[in-house]
């Protein structure tokens, strides 16, 4: 491990989970130590357990005893990244392990005093109805202003996004959030970007468009380079975390398709998919792809901008799109 930032200790929530895990083993390759934080430590690797520089905390944010744990573990930190929140599609869930769980963690920084916060946040909080086919996102565009009409997952980020800035603001602290596309690697390739997946099946809905991913050795350098450089104290920055040389839909699938799935590909226009969307009541008992915002936030041909993750970060790109999916595919995993 690197020696550069020995004796500087980082937090990170949800530790355990794919990117808390790709985003610790960065974080020890930069030389700072890491305090874990799990909610069950049957769930870290047991190569934490061989490593002095990472301590790892069992607490349930959320829970009723979540407070009084955390403040011992933030203590000393030079910075917290805060990866933990519910992936579930059940707003229940968001409310408590996304909402919940951040109110606790923030009331903890407050009063521990940690000066730098990064916060992972997700590219699904941008409004894109309004945006014109070929446009390019970046971190100028708008903020989904009507998210009862998305997703619940939608709907906790938004949520999360203003509770981790009013509070930095209102503490002074620096704050960092990133806005990664969709995260791939070790086995975790498909993404709802590309059309809807079904048993050997994908339905895939269009070829234009870039498919704004990241892969998780992209994310957790990404993640990195945000500990590193901190901005001023409350200060917010806002950074999209995406590769370089974003593949259009159709190449996404070709390479993806050297996994071994999809074994059929249905390709169906997304103006036909469109048409039948419009023929539906908008309710939200239909599924995602069957709601007009939710089928625009997913599907719509765009392009994606990472320039901000370049000049602010001084982030570099690890590997190309084709190497970056053998890897994902073959379950390879940096350190």
């Amino acid at each position: 491990m690197g020696e550069m930032n020995a004796g500087k200790y980082v937090v990170v929530t949800g530790a355990a989970g794919f990117v808390g895990r790709a985003a610790v083993a960065k974080l020890r390759g930069h030389g700072y130590g890491v305090r874990a934080i799990v909610r069950r430590k049957s769930t870290a690797p047991k190569a934490w357990g061989e490593d002095v520089g990472i301590e790892v905390s069992e607490i349930d944010l959320a829970g009723v005893d979540g407070l009084g744990q955390l403040c011992g573990v933030l203590n000393g930190a030079i910075a917290v990244v805060h990866c933990a929140g519910s992936l579930s599609g059940a707003a229940g869930a968001h409310e408590r392990d996304t909402l919940t769980a951040t109110r606790v963690l923030l009331d903890g920084i407050a009063q521990a005093g940690v000066a730098h916060l990064v916060h992972l946040s997700s590219l699904a909080v941008y409004q894109v109805r309004n945006l014109a086919a070929g446009a390019c996102l970046d971190e100028s565009c708008a903020l989904e202003s009507r998210p009862e009409r998305r997703d619940a997952y939608c709907q906790a980020k938004l949520a999360q996004e203003d509770l981790v800035r009013d509070q930095a603001m209102k503490q002074g602290i620096a704050l960092t959030v990133l806005r990664p596309g969709a995260i791939y690697g070790d086995g975790q390739v498909f993404n709802a970007h590309i059309g809807v997946g079904f048993g050997p099946f994908l339905i895939q809905l269009g070829r234009r468009g870039q498919v704004p991913i990241a892969y998780i050795e992209h994310c957790a350098k990404a993640i990195a380079c945000a500990v590193a450089r901190p901005d001023e104290a409350g200060n917010c920055r806002v950074i999209n975390v995406l590769d370089d040389g974003l593949p259009e839909r159709g190449a996404f699938v070709r390479a993806l398709q050297k996994s071994g799935w999809p074994r059929w590909v249905l390709p169906v226009s997304p103006t036909i998919w469109s048409t039948l969307i419009a023929l539906l009541p908008e309710t939200e008992k239909l599924p995602g792809l069957l709601r007009s915002d939710v089928f625009a936030a997913r599907l719509k041909p765009l392009r994606y901008s990472n320039q901000q993750l370049h000049e602010q970060l001084g982030w570099t790109s690890t590997y190309g799109f084709e190497d970056a999916m053998a890897r994902a595919v073959g379950g390879a995993v940096d350190a």
